[in-house]
């Protein structure tokens, strides 16, 4: 809680000290994706999860596999799980920046194929084990859910993520200009 009122509070002084008021967003996205991008990766990826669920159930409302609108016990664990991920994404990406410094096309594609083939199958055994915890199911049922949506959520991931990727990889989101 103290390390978050004191990221909360350097935000407020760097935002509206006098120096910093000719670009108080320009200053705002620069601590956000510099000195707390722990912070901002963390809670876009919680963020992203709950906005994605939405979608889904919103989906799943109108086609009528839902009687309510939402289901916000089910929105709660996703954002919770999305918040768990994001620490796991982030340092992975450093890690790799700091492995592979390297912007070649070669160093990306092999970034690309790591990421793919080691964090995509981690992190979607992590979400499926992460969900049926906070569900309260038994790890067999969470292995058996996993064994039957697997290969569906990671050809989708990898089809659709691939892209986003790649451009974070070329751009160095994640590269040694960062300070953490």
């Amino acid at each position: 809680m103290f390390r978050i009122r004191n990221c909360i509070s350097t935000l407020k002084r760097h935002l509206f000290t006098s120096k910093m008021n000719k670009a108080p967003i320009r200053s705002g996205i620069t601590l956000a994706f510099g000195k707390y991008l722990l912070v901002t990766n963390t809670v876009s990826s919680g963020a992203l999860m709950l906005i994605g669920d939405i979608i889904q159930q919103e989906i799943e409302y109108r086609q009528k596999k839902l009687l309510e609108r939402y289901d916000y016990g089910r929105l709660s664990r996703m954002f919770l799980v999305g918040l768990g991920l994001g620490p796991l994404h982030h340092y992975f990406y450093v890690w790799l920046a700091k492995v592979m410094p390297d912007r070649t096309m070669s160093t990306i594609m092999k970034k690309l194929l790591i990421d793919q083939f080691i964090m995509s199958p981690l992190c979607i055994a992590a979400f499926f084990y992460s969900i049926g915890a906070l569900e309260m199911k038994p790890m067999k049922k969470c292995t058996e859910e996993l064994k039957e949506k697997c290969i569906e959520v990671y050809v989708v991931c990898a089809l659709f993520l691939c892209k986003a990727k790649l451009k974070q990889i070329w751009t160095g989101v994640y590269g040694p200009h960062h300070s953490l």
